[in-house]
C-alpha cells in the first residue's frame, strides 16, 4: 500500500496524486506527511516515531520510505539554485579568506553551494541475512 494513488487499470502509481488511504493505520495522508517531516526534522528513530504515532515500527518505515521519494519529486521544481555570482557575493567570510592560499586557488574559490547536512541514524537489522536485502 502507498499514499500515492494508483491507476486501477494498470496498477501503476500516478505521480503527484494522493489517495485517501494511508499505509500503517494513520487516518490521513496529512498525518503520514507530518510523520515523515517529524522524522526528518527531529531525527526520530523508528521506535520513537511508532510510539508517538501509536503505530508499528514497520508501518513507520513503510510510510517514511513511501513519502520521502514523493516529497522529493514534488518539491524538486521549487528548489532554486543561485547563480555563481550570487554564491560568490554571499560566501561566508571564512570561505572568502581561504579562496587563495600562497597564491594558489583553493576549492573554496570554486564553491557552488554550501549544504547544511543533518545526520540521521537509522536502525539496521541485527541479522546479516536480513540486512543484506536492504
Amino acid at each position: 500500500k502507498s499514499p500515492l494513488a494508483s491507476d486501477p487499470s494498470t496498477g501503476q502509481r500516478m505521480s503527484g496524486q494522493l489517495s485517501e488511504q494511508t499505509p500503517g493505520g494513520l487516518d490521513s495522508p496529512m498525518e503520514a506527511c507530518f510523520l515523515t517531516f517529524c522524522i526528518l526534522r527531529l531525527g526520530l528513530g523508528v521506535d520513537v516515531a511508532a510510539a508517538l504515532f501509536r503505530i508499528s515500527p514497520g508501518s513507520v518505515s513503510q510510510i517514511f520510505n513511501t513519502w520521502v521519494p514523493f516529497i522529493s519529486t514534488t518539491l524538486t521544481n521549487y528548489v532554486e539554485w543561485p547563480s555563481r555570482e550570487q554564491v560568490r557575493a554571499t560566501l561566508p567570510k571564512r570561505f572568502k579568506d581561504r579562496s587563495s592560499v600562497l597564491g594558489r586557488t583553493t576549492h573554496a574559490s570554486r564553491c557552488r553551494i554550501i549544504i547544511d547536512c543533518t545526520e540521521i541514524e537509522i536502525q539496521e537489522p541485527s541479522d546479516p541475512a536480513v540486512a543484506k536485502k536492504h
